[in-house]
C-alpha cells in the first residue's frame, strides 16, 4: 500500500509534534514549579526551626547567666561573711593578746605588722603573704590565721616560712624566724602536727585565745641572714 505524504499531512505532523513539545514543556515547568515551591517551604520551615532554636538557646543562656550571677552573689556574700568573721577573730581576739601570750613565752614583741607581702628578691614576683608578722630585735614570728586550721594549712605555712627566710623584708633581717598558726577551729590533729613541726599553735578557748603548746615546747628557728 503506497503512502503519499501530502503538504497537509506534513503540516499536521509538525502541529502534533509541536503540541507534544508544548505539553512536555508545560509538564517540566509544572514539575520545576512544584520543586521550587517545595524548596521554598523547606527553607521557610528550616528558618522557623532556626529561629525557635536560637530563641531557646538565648533563653537558656540568659537563665544560666542569671543562675551564675545568683550563685556568685551568694558566694561573695559567704566570702564576705567569712572574711568578716575572720577579721573579727584577728582584731578582737588574737591581736590584743599577742604581746601578752608571747611575753609569757619569753619573746618580747615590739612591732606587729599585718598582711605582709613577700617578694622574690631576684624575680620580684610575689612569693607569699603573712597574715601577722611579729618582730623584735631577736625574734620574728610569722602567724598564719584560719577559720578552720588543717594539717594542709600547716604544711603550706612551713613552705611560707622558708620563702620568708630566703626573701626577708628589712624588719626581720638578722632575726630568728619562728612560726605560728591560729584557728577558730582545728580539724583533726592539725595542732599536734604543727607542734611536732616546731610551730606555736594559737587556739580559741571560750572567749579567749591562748597558745596551746605546753611549757616544755621548743620552737623551731629559721635563721634569717642580715
Amino acid at each position: 500500500m503506497e503512502t503519499t505524504l501530502t503538504y497537509e499531512k506534513i503540516l499536521k505532523l509538525f502541529e502534533e509534534t509541536d503540541k507534544r513539545r508544548k505539553e512536555s514543556d508545560k509538564r517540566i515547568e509544572e514539575s520545576n514549579r512544584r520543586f521550587d515551591e517545595r524548596l521554598r517551604k523547606e527553607a521557610e520551615e528550616r528558618e522557623k526551626r532556626e529561629i525557635i532554636l536560637e530563641e531557646r538557646l538565648r533563653k537558656e543562656t540568659a537563665e544560666r547567666e542569671k543562675e551564675r550571677l545568683k550563685s556568685k552573689k551568694e558566694f561573695d556574700k559567704k566570702i564576705g561573711n567569712l572574711t568578716g568573721v575572720l577579721g573579727n577573730f584577728v582584731e578582737g581576739m588574737i591581736e590584743p593578746k599577742l604581746l601578752e601570750m608571747f611575753h609569757e613565752r619569753g619573746i618580747y614583741i615590739t612591732e606587729i605588722m599585718k598582711n605582709v607581702q613577700i617578694h622574690n628578691k631576684e624575680t620580684l614576683q610575689k612569693e607569699a603573704e603573712i597574715d601577722l608578722l611579729l618582730v623584735n630585735d631577736i625574734y620574728s614570728v610569722a602567724v598564719e590565721i584560719k577559720t578552720t586550721l588543717t594539717s594542709e594549712h600547716v604544711k603550706e605555712h612551713l613552705v611560707r616560712l622558708d620563702r620568708l627566710k630566703n626573701n626577708p623584708i628589712r624588719s626581720i633581717k638578722g632575726t630568728n624566724l619562728l612560726g605560728a598558726v591560729a584557728g577558730m577551729r582545728v580539724e583533726g590533729n592539725a595542732d599536734i602536727f604543727a607542734v611536732k613541726k616546731g610551730l606555736y599553735v594559737l587556739k580559741q578557748k571560750g572567749e579567749i585565745v591562748e597558745i596551746s603548746n605546753d611549757k616544755s615546747f621548743r620552737h623551731k628557728e629559721w635563721k634569717v641572714n642580715g
